[in-house]
């Protein structure tokens, strides 16, 4: 529920796009603009932690956030320049997992 409140709430404020909105959506698991954990089209890759997020784009290119592991990832790229029927999925997944992977070790 929403409260209306002349003292800020950050805290409230900073949760909404983090937590689960689509209660109603069969399988869906997205906060405001981002992809949770759980998703069908998540693209955190399997080491990444359960509460991380994340936003992607047309061309290729994703945003994953992980506050539990102090990461944030970014991948730019341009899927568009081989042609539009390539998927840059599994891509994404692999990058998420090479870049936690890398600071696990660290």
């Amino acid at each position: 529920t929403w409260m209306i409140s002349s003292e800020p709430q950050p805290k409230i404020i900073c949760s909404f796009p983090t937590r689960p909105c689509t209660d109603g959506v069969p399988g869906g698991c997205r906060g405001l603009g981002w992809v949770l954990r759980g998703d069908p089209f998540d693209a955190a890759g399997d080491l990444l932690s359960p509460v991380a997020y994340g936003h992607t784009g047309f061309t290729g290119t994703s945003l994953y956030i992980d506050p539990e592991l102090e990461l944030a990832c970014v991948l730019l790229t341009n899927r568009v320049h081989y042609g539009r029927d390539r998927s840059v999925a599994g891509l994404r997944a692999k990058f998420h997992n090479t870049v936690a992977a890398a600071i696990a070790d660290a």
